[in-house]
């Protein structure tokens, strides 16, 4: 396996325990009035909790070591004409 491939399932567990973390967050906050909301309404409020999620940037690295991308899609994947994915169809690049 590739250090790249490894990587990216670094990225992905990283991804999903985040997803988790927000997840368990939201629930507590709306079990914590005794409701409890349809499923749907629980993803809602947690879409709404991750839109709102603020970092404070705390430090900066030299220009010289800046990165434009990490990673990312491959090109090969999108449509050029449209940016549209060709794995995925209605996903769409800018």
């Amino acid at each position: 396996m590739t250090k790249k491939k490894i990587l990216n399932i670094i990225f992905v567990f990283l991804g999903l325990l985040f997803f988790l973390f927000f997840w368990e967050i939201s629930s507590r906050i709306y079990n914590s009035n005794s409701v409890f909301p349809s499923f749907i309404e629980s993803l809602m409020n947690l879409v709404n909790l991750l839109k709102g999620f603020k970092m404070t940037i705390k430090n900066f690295r030299k220009i010289d070591d800046a990165i434009i991308t990490a990673g990312g899609v491959s090109t090969k994947e999108i449509n050029p004409k449209t940016m549209e994915s060709k794995i995925m169809k209605g996903l769409y690049f800018a």
